[in-house]
This record gives structure tokens, sequence and C-alpha cells, in this order.
């Protein structure tokens, strides 16, 4: 044997084979809910590529083959799906799981036929005794046969799917307007890279919501790229969550662990006249009557109700009109960075990136309250 051969095969050797370690998983998962779906998928197949033979970490394949599925299903990479999910489904542990993803994907496919199938077997699926079986993929299940019999229409930002009974259906046209201004409006404030295309569930009412998502509307899940709304709600609240998610993704930052701070920047991005006159009229009174809570008080807590957004609104829009997008970017991309572990110092990032307190900012928002 030559040299060069004995020292392919001594390396070949001494390859460090993969393990079944949970650091795996869970760093492939802590990617996947940054939306970093392509480093998600590498880990995951790498381990299935690599794994060895040995009875304990055969015994983690489904689990990683599983996390990847949900991966391509996130990525909306559907092909790619099928072709994973087929080796779940023909496990009882993990057929019914399997099942949920496949409907999902054909339903996103636009193969309502073929989803059809895939909910019926899923749900037969279920009732066997060898099933292991958990809510999610069984909500899964439930969701894509109540939307069996929705529309579906794209506009140059949006896929979005609607009732045959939407208030929309008349109007599609404007109504894809109205969303596309929206995010082109939230991406330049942020700046963002946007990937793809959003994706809107449009309701008539929060109890079709409740029977058909279990969805409380106006929220969104930005990772996936995706959010639920009224059909008469303004959309910019929806869509600015998620397109801000976007905005420090890739360098692996989330969005500001100050509440109020994201919110009101949803809430400066709800256009319709009514939320107009919010943002205006409720800072004004209370101004007025010399009630108008601290601004600290007001970016330090969630929201409860329309107040708590319009002050919070009012700021926001007020901050990035009278000190420009570019710094409001920096700020939302090193808040957490800057305010340290557990939002240590929240005073710091407004006077790194501000050059003054926020004690300052406030008294700049306040004197333009008329």
């Amino acid at each position: 044997m030559s040299f060069t051969a004995l020292l392919l095969v001594l390396l070949t050797q001494s390859q460090v084979l993969p393990r079944p370690d949970p650091d795996t998983l869970a760093e492939a998962k802590r990617l996947a809910e940054l939306a970093l779906y392509d480093r998600a998928e590498d880990i995951l197949r790498n381990f299935l590529k690599a794994a060895p033979a040995e009875p304990q970490v055969q015994k983690m394949i489904p689990e990683f083959r599983a996390a990847l599925c949900e991966v391509l299903l996130a990525a909306r990479k559907y092909d790619d799906l099928k072709a994973e999910a087929e080796a779940l489904r023909r496990h009882p542990k993990t057929r019914v799981h399997a099942l949920s993803l496949l409907a999902a994907g054909a339903w996103h496919s636009g193969q309502a036929g073929e989803a059809v199938e895939l909910c019926d077997e899923g749900e037969k699926a279920a009732a066997d005794p060898s099933s292991v079986v958990s809510a999610p993929h069984l909500g899964r299940l439930r969701m894509i046969r109540n939307l069996l019999g929705w529309k579906r229409f794209e506009t140059t930002t949006h896929i979005v799917h609607y009732p045959p009974d939407s208030p929309i259906a008349a109007q599609l046209v404007l109504f894809g307007r109205r969303l596309d201004t929206a995010f082109d409006r939230a991406r330049a404030d942020l700046d963002v890279a946007f990937p793809g295309k959003i994706e809107a569930f449009i309701f008539n009412d929060q109890a079709q919501a409740d029977a058909i998502a279990e969805r409380t509307l106006g929220t969104a899940v930005p990772a996936l790229r995706t959010y639920y709304a009224r059909a008469d709600a303004p959309p910019g609240f929806a869509i600015a969550q998620v397109v801000s998610f976007f905005a420090a993704n890739r360098r692996e930052r989330r969005p500001p662990k100050l509440a109020g701070l994201c919110e009101g920047f949803y809430a400066s991005h709800a256009e319709d006249p009514r939320w107009d006159r919010r943002r205006e009229d409720i800072p004004r009174k209370l101004a007025k009557d010399d009630s108008l809570p601290t601004l600290e008080s007001v970016l330090g807590r969630p929201g409860s109700d329309a107040k708590d957004l319009a002050l919070s609104g009012s700021f926001v829009r007020w901050l990035i009109r009278s000190r420009g997008r570019e710094l409001f970017r920096r700020l939302w991309a090193d808040y957490n960075e800057l305010s340290g572990p557990e939002n240590y110092d929240p005073k710091k990032p407004w006077t790194e990136v501000y050059g003054v307190s926020l004690a300052d900012l406030e008294a700049g928002w306040r004197s333009s309250i008329r």
C-alpha cells in the first residue's frame, strides 16, 4: 500500500463521527427560530448523512429528521420536505407528525386534493393506538382541513389566504396595494433585506380565527414570515412585526428586549384614519390633562390597550421623523447588545445611538404634541 493510500485510511478511521448530542439539535432549532433555515438544514443534514450505525445513535435519527422536516416546511422547501417526511411516515411513532407536515406542504403547494387525502390518512393514523400523537400535529391537520376551501392570491410582497365570503374578495387589487405599501414602508424604515414573501391569513372575525387557526388576530409568527389579521384591520401593524424580525436576524440578533419600543414601531405602521387619530388625539388629551405617563413607563412594558399603543406609536413615529431612519435602524439592531443581559442598562442604547438621554428625547417628543 502506498504512503498516500495509507494516510487516507488513517484519516478516514480517525474522523469523529457524529453523536446524538442534544446541543447539536438545540443549535439547529435555535437557528431555525432566527429564520436561518439554510444553516439549520446544513447541521441536521450533516448529522443524518454521517450518523454511524450504532443503535444509540440510530434511535436519535427520527428526532433529527423530524426537526429537518420542520425546517424545510418553514423554509417553504416543499419538494424537499416531501422526500424527507416519507421516511417518518412509515413508522407509527412519527406517522402522524409526518402526515401533518406533508398535508401542510401539499396545501401550500396548491395540491388541495393531495392535502385532503393526507388529512384523512393523518386522522386515521391518530386513531390507531400504536401511533404517537401530539396536540400541535393534530392542530396542524385540523387547520389544513379547515383551510381547504379558502382562496389565495399573490402580490409583489404577499401570499394572501382568505375565505370565499371575505370582504376583500371584491377588492383584491386595492387590498393588495395596501399590503405592498405597508410592507415597503416598514422595510424602508429598517432597511430590511426580506427573504421571499409574507404569508397573510385574512379572517372575517376572531371567532373564525379561533375555529380555524386557534390564533389571536393581529398577531404574527415572524420567523415563519406569517401573520393573522382581520379583513378590516390596518395591515401595517402585523406586517411591521414580521418585517422587523429580519432587520438583524442574520447577525443572530433578535428585536429589542423593550416591549414598548417594539410595539411602538408596529403601531406607528398601523395606517388608517382611526389609528392616525389615536396617535394624535390620545397623547394630546393626556398632555392637556397633565397625565401623560413618562416615556420610560410607556416603553418599558407591553401595551395593554389602544391608549398604550397610541402613545408608543406616537413616540416612535416622532423619533424616526425627527432623528432619521439611520439612527433608528442602529437602535433596533444594537439595543440588546448595548443594554446588556436582561436589559441591565436601558439608558445606554439611547445615549450611544442618539447622543442624548431618553429624557432629552422625551422632552422633544412632548414638545411636538399639540
